[in-house]
């Protein structure tokens, strides 16, 4: 994760913060193993990271050049599977459901969101747009999460259908490409709004669906590819 000028890096001895100053790259170790091993991160607009690991929740902020860590509290949850910035706030998913997170003077709280695993069933991936929302990849589909006036919705995108969505890819126009069973379609978000178009004929025909982690095939190419 990109955090304090450099990129953390949760290992399994603690975390290690890696920087890059006058062309010479260096790590330092932070934070010991006070997070245990971690299965998600996110990041709030002030800054703060949100921690999920073994031991629970915690932040992670920088405070005159030094990383420090401390307990967020939260509820008990065994795993978190995503994290992603929704408006104001974290959108976070438990095992059991969805979460939101929000950061306000030091302190982090947690509501619950009104739409249960159930409503996405398995989620493969969330990707963060420039105005707020998140879109998410699932089973079921296409799902657009927005926090308007304090409260997160999970919108189903069903125009057009794609069925289960497992790529979700930033393009350098901006859209986002979108790897389903239907096909590939790109959104793209104006105006508040978040729309869904084919791609185009592909050769390779529809995106993988016994694939686990598809994405981790594509590479963004220098020119914006």
């Amino acid at each position: 994760r990109n955090f304090a000028g450099g990129v953390l890096i949760g290992h399994r001895d603690g975390w290690l913060l890696v920087r890059e100053e006058g062309r010479k790259v260096t790590g330092t170790s932070v934070g010991g193993d006070v997070t245990g091993s971690v299965d998600a991160l996110g990041h709030f607009p002030s800054g703060v990271t949100l921690i999920h690991g073994d031991n629970g929740w915690f932040t992670a902020r920088e405070t005159g050049g030094e990383l420090t860590f401390a307990p967020a509290g939260g509820p008990d949850t065994a795993r978190v599977l995503h994290m992603a910035r929704v408006g104001s706030g974290v959108l976070v998913q438990p095992w059991d459901g969805w979460l939101l997170a929000r950061e306000a003077g030091g302190k982090v709280t947690f509501t619950p969101v009104a739409a249960g695993r159930d409503t996405t069933d398995e989620v493969f991936r969330l990707h963060e747009l420039p105005g707020g929302a998140v879109l998410i990849g699932a089973a079921r589909g296409l799902f657009v999460a927005r926090d308007t006036g304090g409260t997160v919705t999970l919108e189903h995108a069903r125009d057009p259908e794609t069925g289960p969505v497992r790529i979700l890819r930033g393009l350098s126009g901006g859209g986002v490409l979108i790897g389903a069973a239907a096909g590939w379609f790109v959104a793209r978000e104006a105006g508040g709004k978040v729309t869904v178009t084919p791609a185009g004929p592909m050769t390779i025909g529809s995106a993988p669906q016994d694939a686990r982690n598809p994405g981790y095939q594509m590479r963004d190419l220098p020119g914006g590819g």
